[in-house]
Parts: structure tokens; sequence; C-alpha cells
């Protein structure tokens, strides 16, 4: 058989040409199998996935509370958001390796100071800068790579749910 009769090219008998239409085959198939399990890592859910370079919650530092937090207040059976508001964090000048900064509820700003140990957030707020008006026990969420902290907020005898995330651009 010709593949092209007007030049003379790619003259084969007609063993040949299943030998090449063979390879041809094989090769395609190879490359058929290999785009389904290629394409599977694309679709890897980021809940799901390893995150290799994420820490593990009792890794953390206390720098990886600084920062700009999203911060929901929800009432102790979690059925209902209370208040909403934002949470800056730093480096405490006054006491090293622990955290200082404003929680932002309303027209409020709250001093809030704290730490941070294995994977575990105390906060304090001080409506008043000097007195105690509430403490916070919370833990970095697993897998959250440090970016989503919850638990509880006690304020006399009052308790409510909190969930600070991390506010997008801060990483």
């Amino acid at each position: 058989a010709q593949i092209c009769a007007k030049c003379g090219v790619g003259q084969s008998d007609g063993l040949e040409m299943v030998r090449g239409m063979n390879k041809l085959i094989t090769m395609f198939c190879i490359a058929a199998c290999a785009i389904p399990y290629w394409a599977s890592g694309q679709n890897v859910s980021q809940d799901t996935a390893p995150n290799r370079s994420c820490p593990a919650p009792s890794e953390l530092k206390i720098s990886s509370l600084y920062g700009i937090w999203v911060l929901e207040i929800s009432s102790a059976d979690g059925t209902q958001i209370l208040q909403r508001g934002r949470v800056e964090l730093e480096k405490n000048p006054e006491y090293a390796g622990s955290v200082s900064g404003w929680m932002y509820l309303q027209d409020r700003k709250i001093f809030v100071a704290g730490d941070l140990s294995q994977g575990e957030v105390s906060l304090e707020e001080s409506d008043d800068g000097t007195r105690i008006s509430a403490v916070w026990d919370g833990t970095v969420a697993e897998g959250s790579c440090g970016k989503a902290i919850t638990g509880t907020r006690r304020a006399g005898e009052v308790m409510t749910i909190f969930v600070l995330r991390r506010s997008s651009g801060w990483n």
C-alpha cells in the first residue's frame, strides 16, 4: 500500500503498515491512560490534601498570631452570630513571647493581650486598659496552617463562642 501515491512516500507492505499503526495506537493508549492520572492531582481539595509546608498547631510560633484577624462571636450554643469585628495583634512591647493589640467591635476599641502555647491561644481583653473584662481560650484549627482559631470567650458569667480567621492578604 502507498500512503502517498503521487510521490511514492510511505510505500510498504500491509504488515509494516499494521506494525506502524500498532505503535501509534500503543503510544496513544499510554498517553490517554496518563492524562487521568496527571489530571487527578489537579482536583485534590485543599481541605483533604496534605500540605507539607503547613505547620501543625503545636509547631506555631507567637509571630504566627501577628496581623489582622476577622472575628465572629456567637451564642454559647453556636446558633446565632452576636457580633462581628476584627482583631489586630502584634508583638507585645512589654512581655517577650506574647502578643497585644486591639479588638474592634462596632464602635468600640478594646485592648487585648495574650499568648500561644502548643496550639492553644489565651487572650485577655480589657475595656478600660487596666482590668480584665473577658478571657478567651482557643485552639488553632488543625490543618488551617495557623489561619483559624476557635474557642470560648468568657465575660463575667456570659460564655460565648469565638472564631478568628486570618484576614486575606496575611500569610
